[in-house]
């Protein structure tokens, strides 16, 4: 292929990018000449920046770009490719030109960047759009987060003072009907109290107040499950109930925080006592899953189980299947396990009764997550 067919099928080429190429040529006076590659170039051309004899004379930009950048890459004779970057001329138009040097030629490419410069323009202007968004979400959750103090605060205060007086009271009578009725109302006081910051947990959770919560080095979950399960003996006496753990694991770390973690234990504990008949068993079990990085830990009880079509609604908030009477406790497991990476299920037993059970992260003796490879 002769040089005159090449450098039309180079301009054909570029034409079709909407670019031109010219030859940087070297002049008697030190700088540059230019000559046109290719049969046509674009009526943008002629129009911006004249022939190609004037080419700088149009634009002081690109008479910088070629009098500095430019000249050194051709004079150094390498293989750079050279960009000036995105710049205006009027109309307004916009350019880039790229300088580079091969096979012994040097050559400017002047390629017509206006697209190019809207989709910039329209990224950054998303860019803008979504940080301004993110500062009024993040004022938005702050202001949700001062009133549900607030309301927490004024529900809560004036039964701090009602159980003060209900125990006071409680010690200075004999009368035992008097003091079985002061002990009932202390205990639905207690429940109310426990409810207000149930849902403050919960709506604080969904406004992100988990979002911050470093998982640190794990905690153990055999003693976390064993120390609940001591902590619930009076409430699984009153029933009859017997505890039982199943693991061949001495100590197992897992990814959470110990207050969190022992919330959501505790939570699975609750609703298997709550659920149980007297007399019954609930076992909790712990043990590694199949692929080794991750733990299981699941509790059992001896109730009625859960109905097929209700097994995902025991997650959903104010589920009258979870536990507590706000329906809360469940859900709240469900939203921290799941910001832990782990998982969380529910199912009837073949047999009887109904199993939950969470999925987390092993934490390896380094802190760290444990990977297939560390099994």
């Amino acid at each position: 292929m002769n040089e005159e067919r090449s450098e039309s099928l180079l301009g054909g080429i570029l034409e079709g990018f909407d670019s031109v190429a010219l030859e940087a040529v070297p002049a008697e006076d030190g700088g540059f000449e230019f000559h046109l590659l290719g049969d046509n170039a674009p009526a943008w051309f002629a129009g911006c920046f004249g022939s190609e004899s004037e080419l700088c004379d149009h634009s002081p930009f690109l008479e910088d770009f070629v009098l500095g950048h430019a000249t050194d890459a051709w004079k150094n004779g390498t293989s750079a490719d050279v960009k000036s970057g995105i710049w205006e001329e009027p109309g307004p138009r916009f350019f880039e030109a790229r300088a580079l040097h091969f096979d012994s030629a040097s050559l400017l490419l002047i390629s017509n960047a206006h697209e190019a410069h809207l989709r910039e323009q329209l990224f950054n202007q998303h860019a803008h759009e979504e940080a301004l968004n993110r500062r009024r979400l993040a004022k938005e959750r702050e202001r949700k987060e001062i009133l549900l103090d607030c309301i927490v605060h004024d529900l809560a205060s004036p039964l701090s003072t009602i159980l003060m007086n209900v125990q006071h009271v409680r010690g200075r009578i004999e009368s035992e009907p008097l003091r079985k009725a002061l002990e009932r109302a202390q205990t639905q006081a207690e429940r109310q109290r426990d409810l207000i910051y149930s849902i403050s947990n919960l709506f604080s959770t969904e406004l992100g107040g988990l979002a911050d919560i470093h998982a640190g080095q794990g905690v153990d979950a055999i003693e976390i499950v064993e120390s609940l399960i001591e902590a619930h003996r009076t409430e699984a006496d009153a029933k009859l109930l017997q505890f039982r753990v199943e693991t061949e694991m001495d100590s197992v770390r897992v990814k959470g925080d110990r207050e969190h973690f022992e919330r959501v234990v505790d939570n699975l504990l609750l609703n298997a006592i709550q659920h149980s008949p007297p007399a019954g068993k609930v076992t909790v079990g712990i043990a590694p899953v199949e692929d080794a990085n991750r733990i299981q830990i699941f509790v059992r009880d001896e109730g009625p189980g859960i109905p097929e079509n209700r097994a995902e609604a025991l997650f959903e908030p104010f589920s009258p299947e979870s536990e507590g009477e706000a329906g809360l406790g469940l859900y709240f497991c469900k939203m921290v396990v799941e910001l832990w990476g782990g998982s969380i299920a529910a199912r009837s037993e073949p047999f009887g009764g109904s199993r939950i059970e969470i999925e987390l992260p092993q934490i390896g003796e380094n802190g760290n997550e444990k990977s297939k490879t560390d099994a």
